[in-house]
């Protein structure tokens, strides 16, 4: 035993250590000397240097451990890759095989209707002569048998990705298709913008305050809304709006305000519907146990609803909002019609009504894709916002 512990503690201050991965690393044995001391202790720096040792070997193993995983965890990783690889794969498989099915039914259905694309064509021009509508229906491949045009428009979409031409308008699909889609784009973006604005915060509100004067009145006027047919609602804000007080114009739009009334109409029997939606997830989630015990520690009301409820009736809210943002890029063919916009709605009925067999396949194939990609990202989403919410409802 040394007569001056201090300098053998000087002695030994720093030892440097080198880890699997060749980096050097100096470690210092005067906090765990003060550390020790701290507990009154008597030795003369032996010990401290022996501790020091160890703790150096402990954290070189913890490195050599994080740095080279294990065969087991690797062949794990590797497994989890492959399984996801597998289902996504599955998924694109499934994809095609839908979009075949449709194809084939929409083009096998179409053919056989009633009348064809030269005949619907030319006679509402006054054009009645046999020969000619013979000619044209020659020039767009009508004659053939119906397995061959279509084996036909399979082999031209698979090999140049081409859609054809357009019968009715003259023009490549894809061009018509891009140009419709544009226009869809901005209702449906300035719709689904009213419909967050308004159904959200009144939603919240309704379910903050059930049974309200607030509450009640918003359910009457709910039931309204979505009782008006579409059309009538469109008239009668086209006749107010645009005939009595010129806030919009009552030909085609063209800047994007002019776009507010057809999305306006889009968006208010929607709103109507998940105001009620919304107040019934929220309300809901208000009820449950764990928020008993996020307010009894403190934490705001505020807090509380956007952080914890929110999420989680989000949850049950997805999968009705992606029928709705569907139903919007798809299926808006009366709100188009009478506000004069060339969106999809309105070339998807002008190709039905003169058989215009490869803008009907475009359309039919630009709806699934739109539907399917929807329920992917919706899937997705649920899935990950169930997980985030059970974690959260362990740690509460």
């Amino acid at each position: 035993m040394t007569d001056n512990p201090s300098s053998v503690l000087r002695s030994s201050a720093s030892t440097e250590v080198t880890l699997p991965t060749g980096e050097p690393r100096l470690y210092s044995a005067e906090p765990l000397c003060q550390r020790w001391r701290q507990r009154r202790c008597t030795c003369h720096g032996n010990e401290h240097v022996l501790a020091q040792e160890a703790t150096i070997t402990a954290v070189a193993a913890s490195a050599s451990t994080r740095k080279a995983p294990s065969q087991a965890q690797t062949h794990e990783r590797v497994a989890a890759v492959a399984l996801f690889g597998t289902k996504v794969l599955l998924r694109l498989c499934g994809a095609g095989a839908v979009l075949l099915v449709l194809s084939v039914l929409s083009f096998v259905l179409t053919a056989l209707s009633p009348g064809d694309a030269a005949l619907n064509t030319l006679q509402p021009l006054g054009v009645t002569s046999p020969e000619i509508i013979n000619s044209v229906r020659e020039s767009l491949g009508l004659n053939s048998p119906v397995l061959l045009q279509y084996l036909n428009w399979l082999y031209n979409l698979v090999s140049d990705g081409s859609l054809g031409a357009s019968s009715h308008y003259g023009r490549a699909v894809s061009t018509v298709m891009l140009t419709a889609s544009t226009v869809s784009l901005k209702l449906c973006a300035l719709s689904l913008l009213l419909l967050v604005v308004i159904s959200l915060p009144l939603g919240i509100f309704c379910a903050l305050h059930p049974r309200s004067l607030i509450d009640k009145v918003l359910h009457v006027a709910s039931l309204v809304l979505l009782s008006i047919p579409s059309f009538l609602l469109c008239l009668v804000l086209l006749y107010f709006a645009g005939v009595k007080m010129g806030l919009i114009t009552t030909l085609r739009p063209e800047s994007i305000t002019d776009y507010l009334t057809s999305a306006l109409c889009l968006a208010l029997p929607l709103a109507a519907y998940y105001v009620q939606q919304i107040r019934e997830a929220v309300l809901s989630e208000l009820r449950a146990p764990y928020l008993v015990a996020l307010k009894s520690r403190g934490i705001s009301l505020r807090v509380r609803l956007f952080k914890h409820v929110l999420p989680r009736a989000l949850i049950a809210l997805l999968p009705l909002l992606a029928i709705s943002i569907g139903h919007v890029l798809c299926g808006t063919v009366v709100i188009e019609s009478i506000f004069s916009m060339q969106g999809l709605g309105y070339i998807a009925l002008q190709a039905i009504s003169f058989r215009d067999l490869n803008l009907i396949q475009a359309y039919v194939l630009y709806s699934a894709v739109i539907f399917m990609a929807l329920n992917a990202t919706v899937n997705a989403l649920t899935t990950y916002l169930s997980r985030t919410a059970l974690s959260e409802a362990q740690t509460c």
